[in-house]
């Protein structure tokens, strides 16, 4: 995702002047003229509304009624999905905004370029980060399912955000070391003017072609599989825990015999006194009444529990369908990148990346609509805290009683404590008006 955007930055000129020995694709180059003047506002509107709903999303999931371990780890794919979306939007912003529409022809000082770097760091760190959890998410879900009476524990998923964390760090060190802030000819043509842009450092080309190595074939195709793997085995404990359902209901309702049938049998046991044979039967239905209540509100409670367990396993299916469709196409051009070249990185991965980019970045910011979508429950937690975020700003903006002492001349409110108080100056008692009981 974000080594495009920023090899995009110097794509031109690097390829006119180092490899232009390439084979060049015409298609592509046209598609990338027409679709980078869109691009900067395309991503900057979805990078807008998905930090938005992703901080929404880690409000909600955080409310007391729907905290539990995999809403925790949801709450954490939504903040580094927002900082992902902050830091690409700070970028954005400077390279599209700023200096466009030739970034790498404007004059950038120093801390400008150190700040382009910085962010694409932090867009790499936070998407690696959400890339883990989700990876983790994925697992955790199907152990819950294999093992229902295993729960995860929010220690083992602060033990997980933390691995996730320290391996973002530990994946995004050969990019700290594959560029280098340099100084360069003014774009203005004022030779007194210090300039400064970036390149790759000499001498580590190689952890640029490991840089996405790791980031294509790890981060990208590795938790695609994995992701794939683990929702394989989701879908088959469901249609599993689907068919158990179904024989439970069926064996229940035969094991249930119609109240004529007892009778009949206990008739058979031999002469009674009078009347005890209707008392008999019916004692015998009623009791067979309160076990069919007994078992009809047993397969609800059983048949709710696993509603709301298929509606948030088919959630999460959905979150991380939509990841393996996003992240392994860019995972395999990285791949290739990493194998091909630079003239594989400059004639076919750059002209589409910026696309790749707004695919990835789409992905991330519609986990709030899947939500909302998908969990009655979120969307009950949702309501309930706008309606509480209403209430709080409407009691605020209600009028106080040092407020009405400002209200307009033709107030019904000012007319009246006028007249009180000028009867309280011509000596006549105050007596109340209507209006101001």
């Amino acid at each position: 995702m974000e080594h495009s955007s920023i090899a995009t930055e110097t794509a031109a000129e690097t390829l006119e002047k180092n490899f232009f020995n390439c084979t060049r694709y015409p298609f592509l180059e046209d598609f990338d003229r027409h679709y980078k003047p869109i691009h900067a506002y395309l991503s900057l509107s979805i990078c807008l509304f998905g930090t938005a709903t992703n901080l929404l999303n880690a409000i909600v999931l955080t409310q007391r009624t729907m905290r539990s371990p995999t809403n925790m780890l949801l709450t954490i794919i939504a903040l580094a999905d927002s900082i992902t979306m902050i830091g690409y939007l700070l970028k954005d912003v400077y390279l599209h905004f700023i200096t466009s529409p030739m970034p790498e022809g404007a004059d950038h000082g120093r801390a400008a370029i150190y700040f382009v770097l910085i962010s694409n760091f932090v867009i790499i760190g936070g998407h690696i980060v959400a890339t883990i959890v989700t990876v983790m998410l994925s697992a955790f879900r199907c152990w819950i399912l294999y093992n229902p009476r295993r729960q995860i524990t929010y220690r083992e998923i602060a033990i997980t955000s933390l691995c996730a964390i320290l391996a973002s760090f530990i994946l995004t060190i050969p990019g700290f070391f594959s560029y280098t802030v340099v100084a360069v000819a003014a774009g203005g043509g004022n030779s007194s003017e210090q300039n400064w842009w970036f390149e790759v450092r000499n001498g580590t080309e190689y952890l640029e072609s490991a840089n996405f190595a790791i980031y294509g074939c790890i981060i990208k195709l590795a938790a695609s599989f994995f992701i794939a793997l683990f929702t394989g085995l989701i879908l088959g404990t469901m249609r599993r825990a689907r068919q158990r359902y179904l024989n439970l209901q069926r064996v229940s309702r035969q094991s249930i015999a119609p109240p004529g049938v007892a009778v009949e049998n206990k008739d058979k046991e031999g002469p009674r006194l009078a009347g005890d044979g209707e008392q008999a039967a019916q004692d015998t239905a009623d009791g067979t009444e309160r076990l069919l209540i007994q078992k009809d509100a047993e397969r609800r409670r059983e048949g709710a529990k696993m509603r709301s367990n298929q509606r948030t396993t088919i959630m999460l299916v959905a979150v991380v369908v939509s990841f393996v469709i996003t992240e392994a196409p860019q995972g395999v051009i990285n791949t290739l990148v990493a194998k091909m070249g630079n003239c594989f990185l400059y004639t076919v991965y750059v002209p589409i990346g910026d696309l790749l980019d707004l695919l990835v970045l789409l992905n991330s910011s519609t986990n709030f609509i899947l939500y909302c979508a998908m969990s009655q429950q979120f969307r009950a937690s949702f309501r309930h805290l706008m309606e509480n975020t209403c209430r709080c700003v409407l009691q605020r903006l209600r009028p106080t009683d040092e407020e009405t002492e400002l209200q307009p001349l033709g107030s019904t409110v000012f007319q009246n404590k006028w007249r009180v108080v000028m009867r309280k100056e011509n000596g006549s008692p105050a007596r109340p008006t209507e209006g101001n009981l």
